[in-house]
């Protein structure tokens, strides 16, 4: 038998499908609850920003709901991946980017990392919102998947380190992931971590598609 069209494997493709589709609703949830925050924040810098901070979630909710029900399951997985990830990041990039950057600069200070009140504290605060809402366009283009799902797993890994550093040693911070106010906790490791698997997956995707198609060609 075909281990492709066995039963363990479909329940396998099952599995994971739920796994997926509960984290990105499990990671819409949050959100969604603070947006009245967002609607009671002081001006913001454009309409375009709110309109990413406020519809985003929403289809991270829909994209999970649609995995976990299955529908179309070929092509919901992939794309689902990749505008759930690309969502997220723009997200995360919106809500630093409503704010001035030196708040963003408190939040990365504290976890103690890089040098106080020095040019790359306030190079990182300004430059990585922008590089998040790039990398979250880019993903969800599909141009390049491969490489634009293994740098989304890259920089998950150091935000968890980072997040892992300032709880080992028991830091009352803000992670600053999205925005001010989010203290750490484990808890926002598991969040980050589910984004994590969806960044190895969809890279893991891209990468056995690219070599099913060259192996289609050759033969």
């Amino acid at each position: 038998m075909n281990f492709l069209n066995s039963k363990t494997c479909r329940w396998i493709a099952l599995a994971l499908r739920i796994a997926l589709g509960a984290s990105l609703m499990y990671a819409a949830y949050p959100k969604l609850s603070d947006l009245w925050l967002f609607f009671h924040a002081p001006p913001h810098h454009g309409t375009w920003l709110e309109l990413v901070a406020c519809t985003l979630p929403w289809i991270e909710m829909a994209l999970g709901a649609w995995l976990i029900v299955g529908i179309w399951r070929g092509v919901s997985t992939a794309l689902a991946l990749r505008i759930a990830l690309g969502g997220n990041f723009m997200y995360a990039a919106s809500l630093k980017l409503i704010d001035s950057w030196r708040l963003f600069a408190m939040s990365i200070d504290a976890y103690g990392i890089l040098p106080h009140h020095g040019i790359w504290l306030e190079l990182v605060a300004r430059t990585l919102p922008w590089i998040e809402m790039a990398l979250g366009v880019w993903l969800i283009t599909g141009i390049w998947l491969r490489v634009s799902a293994t740098l989304s797993a890259a920089m998950m890994v150091w935000f968890m380190g980072a997040i892992t550093w300032a709880l080992l040693k028991a830091l009352n911070i803000d992670c600053g992931c999205y925005g001010p106010g989010e203290k750490i906790s484990w808890l926002t490791n598991v969040r980050d971590g589910s984004v994590l698997v969806a960044s190895l997956a969809l890279a893991a995707w891209s990468y056995l598609a690219r070599k099913k198609g060259a192996g289609a060609v050759s033969a």
